[in-house]
């Protein structure tokens, strides 16, 4: 149903958005948990466990995936290149995270 997946969209975009005080997080990250949330990625990850999947995303990415926040740093886009490294990290970190 359409509306439910709205809704738990939804759901999942307000626990991304929620960030500890004095804990800003990177513009370059939230572009990638953004990402991940609006093109459904987040879909099968429990609601209640968005947050963790996020810092673990985070981690990923600074660890294993550092060109796509230099690409968004320097490039102030995202091209295909990077899109295509944004799917990789949350794919990597999703099998990671779930398994």
């Amino acid at each position: 149903d359409d509306t439910k997946a709205r809704l738990a969209q939804g759901e999942r975009i307000v626990e991304i958005l929620k960030q500890g005080r004095n804990k800003p997080v990177q513009v370059q990250l939230q572009v990638v948990i953004i990402y991940a949330c609006v093109n459904d990625y987040l879909k099968d990850i429990p609601v209640e466990r968005v947050s963790e999947f996020e810092a673990f995303l985070f981690e990923n990415v600074q660890n294993n995936f550092a060109q796509i926040i230099e690409n968004i740093a320097n490039k102030k886009d995202l091209d295909e290149e990077t899109e295509k490294l944004i799917i990789k990290a949350i794919e990597d970190s999703k099998n990671k995270f779930l398994n």
